[in-house]
């Protein structure tokens, strides 16, 4: 599975990403966005804090979007929702470690890419499909 991207970072949403369920997408697309201001803020030159706010903004994004999606599953009784909540406990777990880098004044772009890239399309394309299948088999 291979982002589609540009030379500067940007992550490309793609209608192959969406998992069919509106409000879930509408989301994925607002965490690609999110990222994607993020690398902007990085590459433009913007401050130190400004680039703090942006990576803010992605981690606030990302994490309200599971909590909302693991509601949706709960309240759904979803069957893999305990895995699926590992998946993304495992994420935020990545995400505390990058800012805390971030933070102390690191260069995290390349591996905070990298780590969305391939963590987040492997979900979306996984493990959201799969619920979002579930889903659908309710109406």
């Amino acid at each position: 599975m291979q982002a589609d991207t540009d030379d500067d970072f940007s992550l490309v949403w793609s209608e192959s990403y969406e998992i069919g369920i509106p409000d879930i997408d509408a989301d994925h697309r607002g965490i690609f966005s999110a990222f994607n201001k993020f690398s902007e803020a990085i590459k433009s030159g913007l401050t130190d804090q400004d680039a703090k706010d942006a990576f803010g903004v992605l981690f606030w994004y990302t994490v309200n979007h599971f909590n909302s999606e693991e509601h949706i599953l709960k309240r759904s009784g979803y069957p893999d929702f305990e895995a699926h909540r590992r998946e993304h406990y495992g994420f935020e777990v990545k995400l505390y470690s990058i800012r805390a880098m971030f933070s102390d004044g690191n260069d995290i772009r390349d591996e905070l890419y990298t780590f969305f890239k391939e963590w987040l399309l492997a979900h979306i394309l996984g493990t959201d499909r799969k619920f979002g299948a579930y889903l659908k088999t309710l109406g």
